[in-house]
């Protein structure tokens, strides 16, 4: 239940993936007090299609947001984000999507469900449009510092996420650099360079630049954490001011061509759109929802985990590197 907008956003978020996915049940984890409000204002909640799959289990603690991750796995047993984790721990669910603390999920993460066998750090996977249909960047924020070896550990997970999913034998990947040339970049990128390039398993194209996130011919862009949280974040930004200003100009024949037939909303440009990364590397799938995102964007979250458990993402990369280690 975490996040900036709380059960705001969650619960009808919730509400909506209910009605669409109508094979799926939802156990929502937070504090009494708020998610009784929505219950009472809310009386579909309740309701015996709804109720059926729609589980409700309170509780009295929350990570907060600037909480050191190591406070919270030592003190917060009783979160909403410590409970449902453990549900998926104890095989009563098959994922846990929060909107809460990074820090916090990964190391709860790791300490309930466990890593995958000889996995480092696990890395979180956004998925954005590309110039090849999706494009998965990894690690956005999970990882501020990476050695080549788990950036080469991250792009074989992503290799293994993108050929569940989207059916791609050996899809592209690359490096993100600050050049294509192979003599740019620091030591970190060069050292990687070489372990993915000497990978037979990997379709490694080189390096890339962050410009070239939306006309990239490769499927996947490795990154550490620190690197790839800032060009997320500034390919947002971008991406919300075109927003801002297409929707702020006189319709012209311009701003209509990027406008969709509903409502006239050119709703591929929003961000929110794309919501939910995956946190690869752990035994059980886990989803990072964006900490601002609305109900459009929780929603997609919640999507992003139901596609990840029925492609079997988590059980395929603990199963490859359970092969490649022995």
């Amino acid at each position: 239940m975490g996040g900036d907008g709380g059960p705001d956003v969650t619960v009808p978020a919730t509400k909506r993936f209910l009605a669409d996915y109508p094979d799926i049940d939802v156990t929502l984890y937070g504090r009494e007090n708020a998610l009784s409000a929505h219950l009472s204002r809310d009386p579909s909640l309740t309701d015996a299609v709804i109720s059926q799959r729609l589980h409700i289990e309170f509780c009295p603690e929350v990570v907060l947001d600037d909480e050191p991750p190591s406070s919270a796995l030592r003190n917060k047993q009783n979160s909403s984000m410590w409970q449902s984790l453990e549900c998926v721990a104890s095989d009563n669910a098959e994922a846990c999507v929060s909107a809460g603390n990074t820090g916090a999920l990964m190391a709860m993460g790791i300490k309930l469900l466990g890593l995958a066998n000889a996995i480092e750090r696990p890395a979180i996977c956004a998925v954005l449009p590309g110039g090849q249909g999706w494009l998965y960047l990894l690690d956005v924020g999970a990882n501020v510092d990476c050695s080549a070896h788990q950036l080469h550990q991250f792009a074989t997970m992503a290799t293994t996420l993108v050929s569940l999913v989207e059916n791609i034998d050996r899809p592209g990947c690359a490096l993100l650099n600050i050049g294509q040339e192979a003599t740019k970049g620091n030591k970190l990128v060069k050292e990687a360079a070489v372990l993915l390039d000497d990978d037979p398993g990997l379709n490694y194209r080189g390096f890339v630049e962050a410009d070239q996130f939306f006309s990239s011919p490769v499927k996947i862009i490795v990154s550490d954490g620190f690197s790839g949280n800032i060009a997320l974040k500034a390919t947002e930004g971008a991406a919300r001011y075109v927003l801002d200003r297409v929707l702020s100009e006189p319709s012209t024949g311009s701003t209509r061509n990027l406008s969709k037939a509903n409502g006239g909303t050119p709703l591929t440009l929003d961000p929110g759109r794309y919501n939910g990364a995956a946190l690869l590397g752990l035994k059980s799938m886990v989803v990072k929802s964006h900490g601002g995102a609305d109900e459009a964007g929780f929603y997609g979250a919640l999507k992003t985990a139901a596609r990840a458990v029925t492609s079997g993402v988590a059980e395929g990369v603990c199963r490859h590197f359970e092969q490649i280690s022995q």
